[in-house]
């Protein structure tokens, strides 16, 4: 038989094939852990890193100006292991960094200052950052003159049939603060909200209403909204007989036709079985008897609080003078 050639002696061998593979992989896996091993040594070193965050400025004191440059950025200089550096490294930075001026290390206007170092609770925990440039941040601030005002809610509330607001409508706040140049806030005696129109109104109120932007240009104010809040209830109607009660009567004798009248109201449902009749006192002066001759008209002198929209049947009466 013919001698085999190399070629088909080696392909009979896989043993023999398979060596110069088996010594790759021996020296892949050698690199690998010299590597690691490298890499480990090489992170338990000191290394420095920084970041610079954009910054932004919230709350300025309304009553205030801000004069002078402002620093954009800070720097935040960080130094430990690699480890700590590279655990930093995917760490979420935020996308800047709030300064609220209203938060200042000095309430006092013209002397605000805030230390960068307290910006870092914005920052995410360990590791910590040793230094922070600038250290400082100060703005210049001068005052501005300010005057409180009141708010006036402008408002157009139509209720359905039997229901009314149980109180007043509450403004919060019911004043604003603004600032400006002296002149003109001496023209400036209240602020007005935008319109409020409601109709068929069987539910309580509560609505933020902006406040007109009428302020001339230079006068600043605190707030921009307020809240007006409206209670409402379902009403009955009930009336009483109340008598006539006279002042100023001294020594001329008077009789009043008829002595007593009907005092018609609305009460809410739930405070209407409170109310009595001596809860309202009508008052007819008798100095107009002799003044004017007139029939006398009645004023109400007392009524509930849970009373509303009164009406007096009728609302004047006749008098005799007596012998």
């Amino acid at each position: 038989m013919a001698e085999k050639t190399a070629s088909e002696q080696s392909n009979q061998n896989p043993v023999g094939r398979l060596k110069p593979n088996r010594k790759m992989v021996v020296f892949v896996i050698c690199l690998i852990i010299s590597s690691t091993a490298w890499l480990a040594t090489t992170l338990t070193g000191t290394f420095t890193t920084d970041y610079t965050l954009p910054l932004a400025y919230h709350n300025t004191p309304f009553n205030a100006r801000l004069v002078g440059e402002l620093p954009r950025e800070a720097t935040f200089h960080y130094q430990g292991s690699g480890w700590d550096m590279l655990y930093l490294a995917f760490r979420k930075m935020p996308d800047s960094l709030i300064i609220d001026l209203g938060k200042s290390d000095s309430s006092s206007i013209g002397k605000i200052s805030i230390r960068s170092l307290s910006l870092i609770s914005q920052l995410p925990d360990d590791p910590m950052p040793y230094k922070v440039e600038p250290e400082w941040i100060a703005p210049g601030i001068i005052s501005e003159t300010s005057k409180k005002i009141p708010v006036i809610a402008k408002l157009d509330i139509r209720f359905r049939n039997r229901f009314d607001s149980t109180t007043s409508a509450t403004i919060i706040p019911d004043s604003i603060q603004i600032s400006g140049p002296p002149a003109q806030l001496k023209l400036i005696n209240n602020v007005e909200t935008v319109m409020l129109i409601k109709q068929d109104v069987f539910q309580s109120i509560s609505e933020d209403l902006e406040i007109k932007k009428s302020l001339p240009k230079g006068v600043l104010q605190s707030h921009t909204n307020v809240q007006v809040n409206i209670p409402v209830g379902e009403f009955t109607e009930g009336s009483f007989m109340v008598p006539v009660q006279l002042k100023n009567a001294g020594s001329k004798k008077l009789k009043v036709l008829p002595s007593k009248v009907r005092v018609v109201f609305q009460a809410e449902l739930s405070a209407f079985g409170d109310i009595k009749s001596e809860d309202f006192v009508l008052v007819a002066d008798a100095d107009q008897a002799i003044s004017n001759g007139k029939p006398l008209t009645l004023v109400v002198a007392q009524k509930t609080p849970f009373a509303k929209r009164l009406r007096i049947e009728p609302e004047q009466v006749e008098y005799l003078i007596e012998p």
